[in-house]
C-alpha cells in the first residue's frame, strides 16, 4: 500500500520559477536549470512522431488559470487541446478525421510536468546526477552535442533530460531530449527549436490557450466517435503510456 501510495505521489507536480538564469536551483547540492514553464517547440513524440507544440504548465491549476498544451501531430487541421481546470482535466480533439470537436477526460490531476526534478519536494528525486558533454542522435537525425545530461529517480520511475545551455534563452537553457521510464520501458521526446517564452509575453501566450467555440457546449465524447467511425483509435502520449505503467506496477506490489 504504501508502495502504491508513493508512486502515485510522483504523478504531483509542483510549479517551477519564471526568468531565473542558467543554474538556478540546487538539488542534493548539484546545480542544474529551470526549465521555463511557457514554451513552444518542434517535438517527436512516439507514436505521433513529428509535430508542434505549445505548452503552458500551471500548478496549482484554475478555472481563471488553467494548465494547457496545444498539439498538432497529423496534418495542419487536427490538433488537441489539454485543458486542465480546477474541476475538469479535458482532452478536446479538433477537426481530427470526421470529427469537428470531441472530447475525453485525462484521467490525471494535471498534464506531465517538464521540469528539473519534476518530484516535489525535489529532495525525494533518487540519485539526481549531471553528466556534462553528452551527444544526442534525435529522431530528426540531427546530431546534438555539448549536452547536460540531468537523472533522477522516483520510486519505479526514472528521467534522463538533455539540455544545453543558451545565452539568449529564458532561464538560458534549451530542451532536447525528455526520457522517462518505469522499470525497463522508455519512452523519448525529442525537441527541436525549442523555445521558452519570456516574461513580457506570458498573458498574451496564456490567453491562446482559450477553448474554442465549437468545444464548448454538450459535444460529443471521443469514445462515442470512435464508436461511430468517425475518430481513429486513440494514440496515448508520453504522459498517458507512463500513467497505463504505472497502474502496472500498482497492480504487482497489492
Amino acid at each position: 500500500m504504501i508502495y502504491s501510495l508513493l508512486i502515485a505521489a510522483s504523478l504531483v507536480a509542483g510549479s517551477s520559477a519564471v526568468g531565473l538564469k542558467y543554474l538556478s536551483a540546487t538539488t542534493h547540492g548539484i546545480d542544474h536549470p529551470t526549465l521555463p514553464t511557457m514554451w513552444i517547440s518542434e517535438t517527436w513524440d512516439p507514436p505521433m512522431g513529428d509535430g508542434m507544440e505549445s505548452y503552458n504548465f500551471v500548478d496549482p491549476p484554475r478555472d481563471d488559470n488553467p494548465s494547457s498544451m496545444w498539439s498538432n501531430y497529423t496534418n495542419p487541421d487536427c490538433k488537441r487541446l489539454i485543458h486542465v481546470s480546477q474541476y475538469d482535466q479535458m482532452r478536446y480533439l479538433l477537426k481530427c478525421d470526421a470529427v469537428n470537436c470531441c472530447k475525453e477526460d485525462m484521467g490525471r490531476a494535471n498534464q506531465i510536468e517538464f521540469q528539473i526534478p519534476n518530484v516535489h519536494p525535489a529532495w525525494l528525486s533518487l540519485n539526481f546526477s549531471h553528466t556534462p558533454d553528452q551527444t544526442i542522435i534525435n529522431q530528426y537525425g540531427d546530431r546534438v552535442e555539448g549536452l547536460d545530461l540531468w537523472h533522477w529517480q522516483f520510486i519505479g520511475e526514472h528521467w534522463d533530460v538533455y539540455t544545453k545551455k543558451c545565452a539568449d534563452c529564458v532561464n538560458e537553457v534549451r530542451l532536447h531530449r525528455w526520457e522517462v521510464g518505469v522499470g525497463p520501458q522508455k519512452v523519448a521526446i525529442d525537441f527541436r527549436n525549442y523555445t521558452g517564452i519570456p516574461e513580457s509575453e506570458r498573458t498574451a501566450f496564456s490567453n491562446t490557450f482559450q477553448i474554442p467555440d465549437q468545444c464548448t457546449g454538450n459535444i460529443l465524447r471521443c469514445d462515442d466517435a470512435r464508436a461511430q467511425g468517425l475518430l481513429r483509435e486513440r494514440q496515448y502520449s508520453t504522459a498517458e503510456k507512463l500513467a497505463l505503467w504505472l497502474e502496472e506496477a500498482r497492480k504487482l506490489v497489492k
